[in-house]
């Protein structure tokens, strides 16, 4: 069994694809378009929510619920040990504290690590990638958070 997994949500810039290649996984956020429910990376992309902006659709997002926070998780760790979690900064949304408390739960506790790291896009970006690389070096999930909050901030 492989020992730590970093996931994010699509806030982070990443897409499905390149998450595949950094061997971390991305959460989709919701987006509603005209109250029909999409998930960002998934099945919608750019193109169609800047179309739908342009055509006037009403736009909102939400954060993701609780259960497909948990079905990834659940997903990630019968390959992995633990999990990172790194969504988008609790100063934007509420899918922190959502996750944090989560994390409290007796099926995750110990095992899947909430940051709250106050970034979004290309800083979340660039947080998640020098933590990758601390992981790959062999840093603790802890060590590697530290590491790389000091190196952003």
């Amino acid at each position: 069994m492989k020992k730590t997994c970093i996931v994010t949500d699509s806030v982070s810039g990443i897409s499905q694809e390149e998450a595949k290649e950094l061997g971390i996984r991305v959460l989709a956020m919701p987006f509603y378009i005209d109250d029909e429910n999409y998930k960002e990376g998934v099945d919608l992309d750019k193109e169609t929510f800047f179309r739908k902006q342009a055509e006037g659709a009403k736009i909102s997002t939400s954060q993701p619920s609780p259960s497909d926070v948990t079905d990834l998780w659940d997903e990630v760790l019968t390959e992995y040990e633990e999990i990172l979690y790194m969504p988008v900064s609790s100063g934007l949304s509420g899918s922190f504290q959502t996750a944090a408390a989560l994390s409290q739960d007796e099926a995750y506790k110990g095992r899947v690590f909430v940051s709250d790291h106050g970034t979004i896009a290309t800083p979340l970006r660039h947080v998640i990638t020098n933590c990758l690389r601390a992981i790959e070096e062999g840093k603790s999930t802890d060590a590697a958070v530290t590491v790389t909050y000091n190196k952003t901030n």
